[in-house]
C-alpha cells in the first residue's frame, strides 16, 4: 500500500509536469514548432575601421553549421561559422618595437586572420519566405598570419575576442536559405598599444541547406 503522504508527494511532483505538458501541447497545436539543422557557406566582405588600415572591404570565405526553431512567425537560431579574411595596414603605423628590423616599419603588410563566430539571432517573418534577423555575435580569433614575416610576434597585435551586432534578411525556400547580413563590431580589437581604435565591419552573403 502506498501511504497517503507518498501519494500526495507523487501528485505534487506529477501535476506540474502534467500541466506543463498540456500547456506545451496547446502551444504547439496552435503554432507548430519547426526545427532547422544544416550547413552553410558564403563570403564575408570585411574591413577594419582604423586609421592604420586601408579603407577597403576584403573578400573572405565562410562556412559552418546552423540550427534553430520556429514558432509560426517567430524563431531563434544559432550558428557556428569559420571565416578567413585579410587586412592590410599602412607603413609606419605600428610601434617600431613590434618589428624584426627597424626598416620594416616603412613597409605595408597584410594580416591573414581566421575566426570562429557564434551568432545567436532572433528571427521574424516579414512576408512569404522573407525573414528579418537580429542579434549578437561573438567572434573568437583562431589564428593570425603575418604575410611578409615582418613582425616579432603577430599575436601581440590583436585582441582575441569581438562582440558584434547582426542585422540581416533571409529567404527560406523549402530546405534552402539565402541571406545577407551587416555585422558591426563593438569591440576595439587593437592590442598593439597604438592610439587607434580598430572595429570590424562586415557585409555577409550566405546560402544554406537544412537537413531537418
Amino acid at each position: 500500500m502506498i501511504s497517503k503522504k507518498l501519494r500526495l508527494a507523487l501528485i505534487g511532483l506529477l501535476f506540474p509536469a502534467f500541466s506543463f505538458a498540456q500547456a506545451l501541447n496547446a502551444v504547439t497545436a496552435a503554432s507548430p514548432i519547426d526545427v532547422d539543422l544544416g550547413i552553410k557557406i558564403g563570403a564575408n566582405f570585411s574591413k577594419l575601421e582604423g586609421s592604420i588600415f586601408d579603407d577597403k572591404y576584403r573578400t573572405g570565405f565562410l562556412g559552418g553549421a546552423f540550427g534553430g526553431v520556429k514558432f509560426g512567425k517567430y524563431g531563434v537560431s544559432a550558428e557556428l561559422l569559420y571565416s578567413r579574411t585579410q587586412f592590410t595596414y599602412r607603413p609606419a603605423s605600428l610601434p617600431a618595437s613590434f618589428f624584426n628590423n627597424p626598416s620594416d616599419t616603412a613597409k605595408a603588410n597584410t594580416f591573414a586572420i581566421s575566426n570562429l563566430s557564434i551568432p545567436v539571432l532572433f528571427n521574424v517573418k516579414i512576408a512569404g519566405p522573407l525573414w528579418f534577423q537580429v542579434g549578437p555575435q561573438y567572434t573568437n580569433l583562431i589564428s593570425i598570419g603575418d604575410e611578409n614575416g615582418l613582425l616579432k610576434d603577430v599575436n601581440d597585435v590583436f585582441k582575441n575576442g569581438d562582440i558584434s551586432g547582426v542585422l540581416g534578411l533571409q529567404l527560406n525556400v523549402t530546405k534552402l536559405n539565402v541571406g545577407a547580413r551587416y555585422i558591426m563590431g563593438f569591440s576595439n580589437m587593437n592590442a598593439s598599444g597604438a592610439s587607434d581604435s580598430w572595429k570590424n565591419r562586415t557585409i555577409q552573403l550566405h546560402v544554406g541547406y537544412a537537413f531537418l
